[in-house]
């Protein structure tokens, strides 16, 4: 069995959570004998905000990742951080070429091109579909100006790879509303608390799926 994860650069100048978090699950699935295959985004974090395709493209690693499916027997994809910069694409792909996919996600990177919903004035932002006002806060002056399709485009491509996922996992605490609200379905939302998300996720995917083979 192997599985494949990938994690996100996030937006911030340190080590984005989803890294801790995916060379936490791959040890934990080494010792369980999964085979398992890292890819990181290239992209870099420090991604003005008004650039907004810029930091939500990734066409080397979704290339890697293509050739990954296409080349070796892969059990499942699993996507730490979407929404925090780097490919929006990998679940979609993944579920595309057969394998099981899976989301590990905090609510608000998925909506918010910040990652936390907080606006640019300090504000707590409940706006999250609404890329006039996304516009506003993402922007700087005249030559940093952000477009309102970019913000569209971007929440379209998250969402779309979250409604390819089998299963996407959230700590307890956040808010599963959010990506309800913008058309992720309810009945692939899990939740677990932080500190056992690992091993709640490494059980989910080291269990026996009906059609796997007997060895």
């Amino acid at each position: 069995m192997r599985v494949v994860l990938v994690d996100s650069p996030g937006s911030g100048p340190g080590p984005h959570w989803s890294s801790a978090f995916v060379a936490e699950l791959a040890g934990e699935l080494t010792a369980r004998g999964v085979d398992v295959l890292q890819l990181g985004s290239r992209v870099s974090p420090g991604s003005p905000l008004h650039r907004v395709s810029a930091a939500f493209t990734d066409v080397r690693e979704e290339v890697a990742l293509t050739k990954a499916l296409r080349h070796e027997s892969v059990h499942a994809v699993v996507h730490a951080g979407v929404g925090a910069r780097g490919s929006p694409n990998m679940l979609w792909i993944g579920a595309r070429l057969g394998p099981t996919c899976v989301g590990v996600v905090r609510a608000a990177e998925v909506v918010c091109q910040r990652g936390d919903l907080v606006d640019r004035d300090g504000s707590v932002c409940t706006a999250i579909d609404d890329p006039e006002r996304c516009t506003w806060c993402c922007s700087g002056p005249v030559f940093r100006r952000a477009r309102p399709d970019g913000f569209r485009n971007r929440l379209d491509l998250v969402v779309a790879g979250l409604q390819a996922a089998a299963t996407v996992w959230l700590p307890d605490g956040d808010d599963p509303a959010l990506l309800e609200r913008v058309g992720v379905p309810r009945r692939a939302l899990r939740s677990a608390p932080a500190e056992d998300l690992v091993q709640v996720v490494a059980a989910e995917l080291s269990a026996p799926r009906v059609n796997d083979p007997v060895s």
